[in-house]
């Protein structure tokens, strides 16, 4: 009977084990760098018209005007961590902070 036990036991705190790693160890190893950085130009998310008044506004992920870019517009929202995509107030979806559309405006310091 005793052996019984302990081949449970033993067993039972393998399984237990596992399931420590499998949780603990993913997040671990996504704080190590192992997590995917957010695609901000992923717009698969948006509906059509959405995506046409991203369009209206011309709006890039890399601004070609000299000192004009989503991180130093009025609109512009910033993320909420580096790893993170900005955000505009005028459209939905992802914004880079190296951005730029027509309805640029400087931001009041």
């Amino acid at each position: 009977m005793n052996e019984n036990r302990r081949s449970f036991l033993k067993s039972s705190m393998g399984a237990v084990a596992l399931v420590g790693i499998s949780v603990f160890g993913g997040s671990i190893i996504s704080s190590c760098g192992g997590e995917k950085a957010p695609d901000c130009n992923d717009l698969s998310a948006l509906t059509a018209d959405e995506k046409k008044l991203r369009e209206n506004y011309k709006y890039v992920v890399n601004s070609k005007e000299a000192g004009k870019q989503c991180s130093n517009c009025q609109l512009y929202n910033a993320p909420a961590t580096e790893k993170d995509c900005g955000g505009c107030q005028l459209f939905k979806g992802p914004v880079t902070k190296e951005g730029y559309c027509i309805s640029w405006a400087l931001k009041q310091a």
